[in-house]
């Protein structure tokens, strides 16, 4: 009996096997116990013919047809093949008996070949073991079926045949081996993926807040330390995460991934799936624009940031961040490798750059040697254009500079933030007299002076202008009460509290905040050159409108308002200066000015005199004669000839074809404008995109990309620096580059969706990735 029953258990693994080698259908319907009992399904019987000349003509399920057909109708469901006949042929007196049916479950009968056979045998492979008189020949000797057809019964082929047979019937239910192992793998891939899933959204929610990742120990046992915002996040997310708590706390797969290694190895997946995409839209526009800008770090290492300008199907311009590049040198040869390096990387061609922005540095802009130079020298498509917000803040650092009273104005605000600011005890007087005597809700502090700030000397202004009472009663009870610092309090007091400061204070409040509004505007990456020539025309009218009389009275009373307030001291002409004797001697020359007229010529038309000049003068830099071209063929009714002939030279453009196609838009648009003769480029674009003409028009729409394309400022790559500042702290000095890198890119790009999906594909593409089953 346990021989038997050790027979029984090979012969059910042997049937999983081939279960396995087979690939069973298991979505059939198959034999069902219940029906063991019960006799199986078979089609109306029919008479044997022996006169039927082919097999082909035979039922299906007729044994005759092959022993390989039985798996087949197994699988399908059906049984063996019972026919009921009206009459059986005779062999030597004897027939067929259909009584066999109920005794012997596993016959089935052929009337073709007038013989029975094991349906069962035959279905599964006994590797020849059976009896091919019961498989492949067929029993017909019915005079000994009574002693035959038991002793088959009972052999050990039959049996394990019908161990089989049981073995695919649980198989049929619960699902074979090849079903269960499939099954059992795909959910732990489902799982693997869901915690690597897990692992790359804490890991980006750090990254795009830009807050440190690493702690300085990670270790488990460090309860007591902070283990970092990448650890701590991990272990606060796996209160609620059930797969972060069996994978991360549990520790049920040996690889977690958290290991700074991983860690790099992801966000560098993240940064260039980011990557990938915008790389993609730059190639969809052809044709693109570069802004360069460098700076330092708190390492001491130059980083150059490099950004690209391109134009969307919607006339959308859009500028994107590609990343931080360390180089050793500023020089223009380097910079112009590392330019060429990292397009090359990104598979973008420099022949397709149309435009090319930098600030004023002479490595840069050089006109013979600098950068923009040697790129137009292997592309002379590629213009350049100074940014337009470094020559508007030139032209406020000349300002600021060449009048003696506002240098002075603006030497006094330096000292008296940084005196201020230099002791908490000095501070402190300053919030209790600002808390008492100020209603202002303004600037709480004092702010600082730079020449490479752009905003910073309006909101210098503001913050003094805003907090005079605090500061007069701050440096008097400083004056009076502290005897280190009290002379240099009242030697600040005395300057603040004189006419000059105070008329100074006020005027130059008024010229910041006029070109103030012309800075931001010039900070916007949606702008260009048509909207920056206009700006820039309307706030040189506005200084021009306001060189009057009357504006230099209203700003004569408002000063006369506060030094009234405050009882400061009046305004009065400055000291004469004498001809030293040795060279003769006496007055330098008799004064008959009044005071007001000093102030009217000395202060208040020479600083509006100097901020219309610079700004006219520094513009026209970037006052080319194709961007004029373009601007005269895109916006104006009637374009001059020359725009069209320069247009066509310079892009290879059809000159005839874009007159027309010029012509018929503008009728097109000036009817639609009620005939109105001069609109901005930003009604002619909606015109376009709200008709969608764009087909009717491929010269025009190709003009205007290649003018929205070019650049007017570098403040994409200004703003990266306040992402540098932000990720590349004190704390995280030692940041590697590459890991810089993809901090920036997925930081600056925070509205770019990341694709886990793929980023877990490349990963388990990598060796690493094969440690943890992924496919």
């Amino acid at each position: 009996m346990i021989t038997f029953l050790f027979k029984c258990y090979t012969f059910s693994i042997l049937y999983n096997v081939l279960c396995i080698k087979i690939k069973l259908n298991t979505n059939c319907s198959l034999l069902d116990d219940k029906n063991d009992d019960e006799e199986l399904p078979s089609p109306p019987g029919s008479k044997k013919n022996k006169d039927i000349p082919h097999i082909s003509e035979v039922p299906e399920r007729d044994p005759v047809k092959g022993k390989s057909i039985a798996f087949t109708l197994l699988s399908k469901g059906l049984g063996p093949y019972q026919p009921e006949m009206d009459k059986y042929p005779k062999v030597n007196g004897r027939k067929f008996c259909t009584q066999w049916y109920k005794s012997y479950k596993w016959l089935e009968y052929s009337p073709e070949k007038d013989a029975v056979f094991c349906f069962f045998c035959r279905a599964f492979d006994l590797s020849g073991r059976a009896e091919e008189s019961f498989t492949i020949n067929g029993f017909n000797k019915w005079s000994k079926a009574s002693t035959c057809l038991p002793k088959h019964e009972r052999s050990v082929p039959h049996k394990e045949a019908m161990v089989k047979l049981a073995g695919f019937k649980h198989s049929s239910v619960e699902g074979s081996i090849t079903t269960k192992i499939d099954k059992h793998h795909n959910m732990i891939v489902l799982k693997n993926i869901s915690y690597l899933k897990d692992i790359l959204e804490t890991l980006l929610f750090c990254a795009r807040q830009g807050i440190g990742i690493r702690g300085h120990n990670e270790q488990d046992h460090s309860l007591l330390n902070n283990r970092g915002n990448f650890i701590e996040l991990l272990h606060l997310r796996a209160k609620d995460n059930d797969i972060i708590k069996q994978y991360f706390i549990d520790k049920e797969r040996r690889f977690r991934y958290i290991h700074p290694e991983f860690q790099n190895i992801f966000l560098s997946l993240m940064a260039k799936n980011v990557q990938h995409s915008l790389i993609s839209n730059i190639k969809e526009a052809g044709i693109y624009s570069i802004l360069v800008d460098e700076t330092q770090d708190i390492s001491r290492h130059e980083q150059v940031s490099i950004c690209v300008r391109y134009v969307t199907e919607s006339f959308e311009p859009t500028e994107v961040f590609l990343g931080f590049f360390k180089t050793n040198s500023t020089n223009a040869e380097s910079l112009v490798a590392l330019i060429k390096e990292v397009l090359k990387n990104n598979d973008l061609n420099v022949q397709n750059i149309r435009g090319q922005c930098y600030d004023g540095a002479a490595s840069m802009r050089g006109s013979y040697t600098g950068v923009q130079a040697r790129i137009k020298n292997e592309n002379p498509h590629a213009i350049y254009v100074h940014c337009y917000a470094h020559i508007l803040n030139l032209c406020l650092v000349d300002l600021t500079k060449q009048v003696k009273q506002i240098r002075n104005m603006f030497g006094v605000l330096n000292t008296l933030h940084n005196f201020i600011g230099a002791s908490s005890k000095r501070f402190s007087i300053f919030e209790s007299m600002r808390a008492t005597c100020s209603d202002s809700k303004g600037p709480k502090t004092l702010k600082s002076l730079s020449d490479t700030r752009w905003n910073c000397r309006i909101e210098a202004i503001k913050a003094v202008f805003e907090n005079l009472s605090a500061l007069f009663h701050s440096l008097h009870k400083i004056a009076n009460d502290d005897t280190f610092a009290g002379p240099e309090a009242s030697s600040l007091l005395k300057s603040i509290e004189t006419f000059d400061f105070i008329f100074c204070l006020n005027l130059l409040k008024f010229v910041f905040n006029e070109t103030n509004i012309l800075s931001k505007y010039l900070q916007t990456q949606s702008i260009n050159y048509s909207s920056v020539r206009l700006m820039a025309q309307q706030t040189i009218n506005t200084f021009k409108d306001s060189r009057t009389q009357d504006k230099f009275n209203s700003l004569w009373i408002e000063t006369q308002d506060i030094v009234e307030k405050y009882d400061l001291e009046e305004a009065k002409l400055p000291r004469e200066r004498k001809i030293p004797m040795k060279i003769g001697g006496g007055r330098s020359q008799q004064n008959s000015i009044n005071i007001k007229d000093y102030y009217l010529i000395n202060i208040f038309y020479v600083v509006l005199d100097i901020i219309i000049v610079d700004i006219e003068e520094r513009f026209k830099e970037n006052n080319l004669t194709l961007l004029n071209s373009m601007n005269d063929v895109l916006t104006s009714d009637l374009p001059d000839v020359a725009s069209y002939n320069l247009l066509s030279n310079t892009y290879d453009i059809n000159n005839s074809e874009l007159q027309s196609e010029v012509n018929i838009f503008n009728r097109m648009f000036k009817q639609s404008q009620n005939d109105v003769k001069e609109t901005a480029l930003n009604c002619r674009i909606s015109y376009i995109l709200s008709n969608n003409i764009q087909v009717g028009f491929p010269l025009y729409v190709q003009i205007l990309k290649l003018f929205l394309t070019l650049p007017t400022n570098t403040s994409t790559c200004e703003r990266s620096f306040s992402t540098l500042k932000r990720i590349k702290t004190y704390l995280r000095s030692t940041t590697g580059q590459d890991r810089l890198n993809n901090l920036a890119i997925l930081y600056v790009h925070r509205n770019q969706e990341v694709n886990k999906d793929e980023v877990i594909k490349e990963f388990d593409a990598t060796e690493n990735g094969r440690r943890m089953i992924l496919h």
